[in-house]
């Protein structure tokens, strides 16, 4: 008898680690990949406001900046074109910092300390610094960081220190990337 308890303590423990290296057990305010974008706004305010940024239309983007009392100054999905379920396969939640690239980089701090807490066993890359792509002059930058599940899921924290010259503030992002969504973006978003 006391075998079998064992057993059972050990298979439930075990089943509960597996399950803390689930994306989908990271959530920004009860979001989460794999999650409907239907619990938050209406079919036909997405199809109204969906937006292609990539040059292959695979994904659309929403942009939801209306959720009462969050922390976060905005939140961005990415769905699957045609999915009619509109499951989220990324989202990104940004807080802005004006002019105050400083303070990004503190609170990035302590949103990496957080998730390193949370999700001891993923890979995480090395803090970097590289230019922003969109920017031509080559004068904004994003510091990022990078935590890869086993399945190929991601979460990526970036500060993004635009130049003046663009006109945007800057902001830290935290996203969240299923592994099918983050494959595509490397591999053909942009073709």
């Amino acid at each position: 008898m006391n075998k079998i308890l064992l057993i059972l303590i050990l298979t439930l423990s075990f089943q509960t680690l597996v399950k803390a290296d689930d994306i989908r057990d990271f959530e920004l305010e009860g979001i989460s990949v794999g999650g409907s974008l239907l619990n938050l706004v209406s079919k036909s305010e997405i199809i109204k406001n969906k937006d292609f940024k990539h040059p292959n239309k695979k994904y659309f983007s929403y942009l939801y900046s209306d959720k009462k009392d969050s922390k976060y100054d905005y939140f961005q999905f990415s769905i699957m074109d045609r999915d009619k379920s509109y499951k989220i396969e990324d989202v990104s939640a940004g807080i802005y910092f004006k002019n105050n690239i400083k303070d990004c980089l503190k609170k990035m701090d302590e949103v990496i300390t957080d998730v390193s807490y949370s999700f001891p066993n993923l890979n995480k890359s090395k803090k970097n610094e590289r230019k922003h792509r969109g920017d031509p002059s080559g004068k904004s930058t994003i510091t990022e960081v990078y935590f890869h599940f086993k399945t190929g899921d991601v979460i990526a924290i970036q500060c993004i220190d635009f130049s003046k010259e663009l006109n945007y503030i800057d902001q830290l992002s935290i996203e969240m990337a299923s592994a099918k969504y983050y494959d595509w973006l490397a591999n053909e978003a942009f073709k």
